[in-house]
Order: C-alpha cells, then structure tokens, then sequence
C-alpha cells in the first residue's frame, strides 16, 4: 500500500516525540544545540531498543532441555527444562539467584507417574520462600525468575 513508510516513520518518531526538547524558533546556535539534543536522544533510545531485541532475541534462541534419567543442575543457556520423572522422581537445581538476576526459566512436568519433578534452591535461596517447589502433576509447568536474591514462581 502506498505511503506505509510514511506511517512508519512517524510511528517511530511518534515514540521518540515526548522525550525531544521543543524545537527552538531563534538563532543558529538554538537550533544546533536543539539538533544536538535530538541526536542524543535518538542514539539513547536507539540504543535502548536493541538491548531489549538482544535480550528477547536470547531468550527465543535457548535451547530446550529434557531431562529423563537423572538429575539436572539449570545453567544460564536453559530456559525450557522439559522433565521426564517415570522411572523416578527427579530434581532441577536452580543457580543461585545471585548469579541469575532477571533469568527466566520454563519447568514442566511430562510423566504421569506417582514420581514428582522437584525443582531445588541453591545455597540458602528460596523458591517463593521454600527451599524447594515440587510439581506433581502431569503437564505442569512453572515459570521462574530471579530477582538477584531469590526465586519467583509466576
């Protein structure tokens, strides 16, 4: 359709509008240190956007992880942990959270066997307040993220 890199342009300068200084109506010098303004605050915000691409674009890259056989200890590159408890129970330990401020991890069990996935602290983090948080049901999942201090189940 005609006159969509128009619309586009004013929507990504439409975000940026409410942080510009107004425009001066004076003198060159005005006008150049308002242009100045402008530019910095265009790299500022620029520079905001792809942090936050970077960012998602990681988390949509990580690997999916299954574990079935044994115990699993999450490393900074999981983000889906797929657990398989059927011939025993099994526990995920977390890093601590320390060292995963902001880091989301996705646990879910898939076994509908009386075994329960056991998703374990490290150190003396808590898990929503637990040293543990125990998923017992087939098809669970849970979602966790660390606030530098301790565990969140959301």
């Amino acid at each position: 359709m005609p006159g969509n890199d128009n619309i586009l342009a004013q929507l990504s300068l439409g975000a940026l509008a409410p942080a510009l200084p107004p425009s001066p109506r004076t003198s060159d010098p005005e006008v150049s240190a308002w242009l100045e303004e402008v530019r910095k605050v265009t790299e500022e915000s620029l520079g905001e956007a792809w942090r936050s691409l970077s960012l998602l674009r990681n988390y949509v890259s990580q690997p999916t992880r299954q574990v079935d056989d044994e115990d699993y200890t999450a490393t900074d590159e999981d983000f889906i942990i797929l657990v398989d408890a059927a011939t025993a129970a099994r526990t995920v330990t977390l890093p601590l959270a320390a060292n995963s401020l902001y880091h989301i991890y996705v646990v879910k069990r898939l076994n509908s066997a009386a075994n329960d996935v056991i998703v374990a602290r490290s150190g003396s983090d808590t898990i929503d307040g637990a040293a543990s948080y125990t998923i017992d049901t087939q098809y669970k999942a849970i979602n966790l993220t660390s606030d530098g201090t301790e565990w969140w189940v959301f």
